[in-house]
């Protein structure tokens, strides 16, 4: 007998958050009996809620082949009965996939995926669990004051226009960039701070760079080069830019600068000890399982091998989200940062605020924050939530990764070949890269298109036209599919501004609803600025180079 008392907990799990990609193709990758069914989503409204008769038109079915819209077809089309019959095969899929994909986990790994909310946890379990010995620890930064310095340091992958339009280009991928410099020496458990004089840095000394490996806070005089080498935060954008600036970097991407013409004075930092193969037998395990197997095992160790790196770089300050009183309410506005609150009734608030005492707020109080943060540093230090956060080994990383793809930009430019676009992992240009670098292996590098020809109007907003007449088309935080190709080169050739619409979804805490809706946006013609534009006689933009600073000492002025 339950007692009416007795209080039980249900967690609702994102399935997507564990299996990123769509539940049509994990049944087929995993071979499911059950198979997810079609349903016309743009044919429901207020007004077709209880429509029964002609099947809807095929135009309503995304991706639907004419023989499957022939074994639908039905004079009897019910939208209450199909939306059920959906609906029970959604969960039915899903259910068998979540099946398989636990067995495989636990069985290869030892892992139960309930005890993981997101696919990067259950990486990160798998990685610590079954590859990374007591030798091979990486180093957890807990410290504020160590983790705030590196965090200055950590960059993520860039996006690049060179040429916004190109005819018969090479698009190509790295594969697995991550895992492939993942396998480079990574700083380790031994951290020594060290640090210029003030005489010695007005007379322009610098430490030996050369025989440091670590982060280190440098003032930089980035000469003329085309690419731009040492990333910086501008206007909530991440750039390459030439000119003077300073700020903090991993000394291996200082020391790539500084061959390619980068001239570098290094004034303070944290050296680390050094650290080889941590990554190594997890990288190669799993990359021989993505070549050689098929279906539900190529497509878990996919997921796995991408998932388990950017974990390392999460913030050691956590946002919390708490259910409170008003009382309580106002004593988190009074001490800390809020990032979003909502009214739920007349006594109670879901709020949403950063667990890092604010120093600004304090001192409008004028209350004590040393003694406040004192003991949030006491509170912080008998926390075990950080226990994957390692902000070094991300930040080597990702720079590892900058380092390598801007050897391959070098390559191409040397040999002679212009560059138009490139991602985090992938760079388009107008000639064929050596066959030597072009096949399957971790790092090397695939062929992902041919173009004929390309518009590149923004980072992730583009549109190519394969040699095999396919059209691609990106479009940044919008449904490009609701763009047309005369979009992409008005914007272009005519400077013209585009709307489109993006989805979004407003939430009513008091209602206890969730409604979604398409929301018209302008999507900017002229919207990349991370690079200076080129322009010729006709005024049409052909080319760009980096932008040019005078950041020294703070004192951030453009030229």
């Amino acid at each position: 007998k339950i007692n009416k008392n007795t209080t039980r907990k249900i967690t609702f799990v994102d399935s997507y958050l564990m299996l990123p990609a769509s539940l049509d193709n994990l049944a087929k990758d995993f071979n499911c009996e059950n198979k997810k069914g079609k349903f016309p989503y743009d044919f429901v409204n207020k007004n077709t809620l209880y429509y029964k008769g002609e099947t809807p038109n095929k135009k309503y079915f995304k991706n639907m082949s004419d023989s499957e819209y022939k074994q639908i077809k039905s004079s009897e089309w019910d939208l209450k009965k199909e939306t059920l019959n959906y609906l029970e095969k959604d969960l039915e899929t899903l259910m068998e996939v979540i099946d398989k994909f636990s067995k495989y986990v636990f069985n290869n790994y030892g892992q139960q995926i309930t005890d993981s909310l997101t696919i990067s946890k259950l990486a990160m379990n798998i990685l610590y669990s079954n590859y990374l010995t007591e030798n091979k620890s990486l180093p957890l930064i807990n410290n504020k004051t160590i983790y705030n310095f590196i965090k200055k340091g950590y960059y993520g992958g860039i996006t690049e226009v060179y040429r916004p339009y190109g005819e018969n280009l090479f698009y190509y991928d790295i594969n697995s960039m991550y895992p492939f410099v993942s396998k480079n020496k990574l700083p380790g458990n031994i951290a020594k701070y060290i640090e210029l004089s003030d005489n010695e840095v007005i007379n322009g000394n610098s430490l030996e760079l050369d025989k440091l490996f670590g982060f280190f806070f440098c003032r930089v005089k980035a000469n003329n080069n085309y690419l731009g080498l040492l990333p910086i935060h501008f206007e909530n954008k991440l750039i390459l830019p030439n000119g003077d600036f300073e700020g903090v970097w991993f000394s291996e991407e200082l020391k790539f600068a500084k061959e390619n013409g980068n001239e570098i004075q290094v004034i303070k930092g944290y050296i680390f000890n050094e650290i080889d193969e941590v990554f190594n037998s997890f990288v190669d395990d799993l990359y021989k399982k993505r070549l050689t197997e098929k279906g539900l095992i190529k497509t878990i160790t996919k997921l796995i091998l991408n998932s388990a790196f950017g974990r390392f770089g999460m913030s050691i300050i956590k946002p919390e989200t708490k259910i409170m009183d008003f009382k309580s309410f106002s004593n988190i506005l009074n001490k800390y940062n809020v990032l979003d609150a909502k009214k739920i009734n007349d006594n109670y608030y879901i709020v949403n605020y950063e667990s890092e005492t604010s120093k600004e707020l304090l001192k409008k109080l004028d209350l004590d924050f040393t003694k406040i943060l004192n003991k949030n540093n006491r509170d912080l230090e008998t926390n075990n939530k950080f226990g994957f956060v390692s902000v070094t080994t991300s930040a080597a990383i990702t720079a590892y990764a900058r380092i390598y793809i801007n050897k391959i930009k070098l390559l191409i430019l040397n040999n002679g070949g212009k560059l138009y676009y490139s991602d985090t992992d992938s760079i388009v240009t107008d000639i064929k890269l050596p066959n030597s670098l072009i096949n399957s292996e971790l790092g090397n590098l695939k062929l992902e298109y041919q173009i004929l020809k390309g518009f590149f109007i923004s980072g992730k907003t583009y549109l190519l036209e394969l040699i095999d007449g396919t059209i691609i088309k990106k479009a940044k935080g919008i449904n490009s599919e609701c763009l047309t190709d005369e979009d992409y080169k008005n914007m272009y050739y005519k400077k013209e501004d585009v709307i489109s619409s993006k989805t979004q979804s407003k939430l009513d805490f008091i209602e206890g609803t969730v409604n979604i809706y398409n929301k018209s946006v302008i999507l900017q013609h002229d919207s990349y600025t991370k690079r200076e534009k080129l322009f010729n006689k006709e005024g049409l933009w052909i080319n760009t180079k980096p932008l040019n600073f005078n950041f020294i000492l703070s004192n951030s002025k453009k030229k």
